[in-house]
């Protein structure tokens, strides 16, 4: 039996649609795959939680901080109050330059990028026997010779890690990075990675120091005014006027004979200065 020519295109063509949508979905509920199918790979292998200590040597700043130890003595009373105190300080400790407590906001943005981030267009350079200056003049070309910033990291489990990173690209989509390694290795290994390393390594002492929420401006002027329209004396003298004029109650005097009901003697003298106002109403003819 022969296939139609027809038949056999429109077979084509709807093999080819159901390809490209089976794709993109794959895509969309991966998007990391797509990402790694161009090229990139996982710039280090640990997650953001194993990272204990870590060191930003930058040209103007050598930056230390320190994850704070969880409180375990054994003691579970003891441990519950420790963990309560502490719960209102930061989970990072800057250690150099100074000792002070650390902005997790800060810390947490630059691990997550070193922890998940994707190194890629990477390429090597090999000394070949060449003397060590004429690497550091290659490694110049990526500014990996004097960089923006070092980072060394120290994991719980006592291993270290480090991250040069250099100059940006032609279009600034990345930075030009190596990791692991020194001038004087055989090999050297060039990536780029994320373009928002450099803002996270770069930023500026005071933003890496832990500030305390403070009060609401607003809202302490709206409490002094509400505390400003009540005053006490005046309230307390009021009360008292209040409490006086309620404990003034005119009852009618009555005199009572004797052997007489007292309801019925109020209701009598009642009775007359009723009648004793009663206004009298002149005739009509």
């Amino acid at each position: 039996m022969k296939i139609q020519r027809s038949t056999l295109i429109l077979a084509l063509v709807a093999f080819g649609l159901s390809s490209g949508i089976y794709l993109q979905q794959r895509l969309a509920n991966n998007p990391v795959a797509e990402v790694r199918e161009a090229g990139a790979e996982p710039l280090f292998a640990f997650d953001e939680s194993e990272i204990a200590q870590f060191t930003i040597r930058r040209p103007d700043l050598t930056l230390s901080l320190e994850k704070r130890a969880p409180a375990n003595s054994g003691d579970a009373v003891a441990d519950l109050e420790s963990e309560t105190a502490a719960a209102a300080q930061p989970d990072w400790s800057i250690t150099a330059p100074e000792q002070t407590p650390a902005s997790d906001g800060a810390v947490a943005f630059l691990l997550n990028l070193l922890a998940t981030g994707d190194r890629r267009d990477s390429f090597s350079i090999t000394n070949d026997g060449q003397p060590l200056a004429e690497t550091q003049q290659r490694l110049g070309e990526f500014g990996l010779d004097q960089p923006i910033a070092q980072v060394e990291l120290t994991l719980a489990d006592g291993s270290r890690h480090q991250l040069i990173l250099g100059n940006s690209n032609f279009d600034s989509s990345g930075i030009y990075a190596v990791k692991d390694t020194d001038a004087s290795s055989d090999e050297i290994e060039i990536f780029l990675v994320n373009s928002s390393l450099e803002p996270a390594v770069l930023r500026p002492l005071e933003e890496w120091r832990y500030t305390a929420e403070l009060p609401d401006e607003d809202s302490e002027e709206d409490a002094d005014s509400a505390g400003s329209a009540v005053d006490p004396e005046k309230d307390a003298s009021a009360a008292t006027e209040l409490d006086a004029a309620e404990g003034e109650v005119e009852l009618p005097v009555v005199d009572l004979e004797a052997g007489k009901n007292p309801v019925e003697a109020v209701a009598e003298e009642s009775a007359e200065e009723l009648s004793d106002e009663a206004v009298e109403i002149p005739a009509t003819e």
